[in-house]
């Protein structure tokens, strides 16, 4: 039996499915809660006091009293949050460490950094890591930057999943695989937007735990972590067809839940590089991509019932089964079935309408 840490099977069971003897028996999942917030102030102990709130405890120094304003702005949903702040003048933050993982990125001005193992600075187009175990002092001139969150528990789970390592935080501030930064970049405005968006797709749980596992997957590929100095990193092992058929089985009738890889695993009582691995051996993809073409499929029945004239959308379809964007659902629908979603969502008779086999 493979290795996995004490507590973790109850840890990685997907929001919405709760264990009842061996079984997992799925509940109804409502849309995530949506947090906002926004301030305005020329008042420097009205940030300290919004910024100390928000995220975390600090002390701001040396700021341009005279030309100074800040503007803070917060979009969470579940999990995920993202901080912007706007500074006319400069200020400058002494701040606590950070109680989680915290990603920046500025689109505009100057931002400097500096903690007691290293400095970084830099312009627009600069992303970089706040390290969780030490305090810092950070310096913004004339900016418009970004603070991505990140759930804690997500980053290990992605870091147990990937490595096999369940303890992981970043060790340095600046990108460490620079064929990665353009990547990052994209992923974390394409967050932010999403985020920040006045009907987010982010509040489907599907949708979001998506997301969530991508930032933490592209994030430990690009900052220094602890996953990068492991010295050995032992072989999937041996996964049998019994532990495939669970598998496939818990995907199967809880694909309308926000499933991750550990949890599968869990389900197949196997780890998830085993896992990983026998779906690629046996079935020529992954877990997660076949999740994705059970989800399609689910989409697609959706489609073939759907009233358009009841207020039922494509792009409600879409969302509800984890597509973030009706675009990126068209590009699948259409390269699956032959033809545009529109097209079943127009039929006359859906009980009559056919499609390729998605298993």
């Amino acid at each position: 039996m493979p290795h996995i840490p004490p507590g973790w099977r109850a840890a990685v069971l997907p929001t919405g499915i709760a264990a009842k003897g061996n079984a997992a028996v799925p509940a109804h999942h409502a849309l995530l809660p949506v947090d906002h917030f926004d301030l305005t102030t020329s008042d420097p102990e009205v940030a300290r006091a919004t910024l100390n709130k928000l995220s975390v405890p600090n002390r701001i120094v040396y700021p341009d009293t005279e030309g100074f304003t800040m503007r803070l702005r917060q979009c969470g949903v579940g999990e995920l949050c993202v901080h912007q702040v706007w500074v006319t003048g400069s200020v400058s933050l002494d701040t606590d460490p950070f109680p989680r993982g915290v990603l920046g990125f500025l689109r505009a001005g100057r931002w400097s950094g500096a903690t007691r193992r290293e400095e970084l600075r830099g312009r627009a187009g600069l992303t970089y890591a706040l390290p969780p175990q030490d305090a810092g002092v950070y310096t913004l001139q004339e900016s418009d930057c970004y603070l991505l969150m990140l759930p804690a528990g997500t980053v290990r789970r992605v870091a147990f999943e990937q490595y096999g390592q369940d303890q992981v935080h970043f060790a340095g501030m600046a990108p460490s695989n620079t064929a990665m930064q353009d990547h990052w970049w994209a992923t974390g405005e394409f967050a932010r937007q999403q985020l920040c968006a006045p009907h987010s797709p982010l509040r489907e749980p599907l949708v979001h735990t998506q997301l969530v596992t991508l930032l933490a997957t592209i994030a430990l590929a690009t900052f220094p972590n602890t996953t990068m100095t492991l010295d050995y990193l032992p072989g999937p092992g041996s996964v049998g067809p019994a532990a495939l058929r669970r598998a496939v089985a818990f995907i199967d009738a809880h694909a309308d839940q926000p499933l991750t890889l550990s949890a599968i695993a869990a389900a197949a009582r196997v780890s998830p590089r085993g896992l990983r691995d026998a779906f690629r051996r046996h079935r020529g993809t992954t877990p997660m991509g076949y999740l994705r073409q059970a989800r399609l499929h689910h989409a697609h029945q959706d489609l073939l019932t759907a009233d358009p004239t009841r207020g039922d959308t494509i792009a409600a379809i879409a969302h509800r089964w984890g597509f973030t964007t009706p675009a990126q659902f068209a590009a699948r629908y259409h390269a699956t079935y032959g033809h545009p979603p529109h097209t079943d969502l127009a039929q006359p008779s859906p009980s009559t309408a056919r499609g390729p086999s998605w298993a």
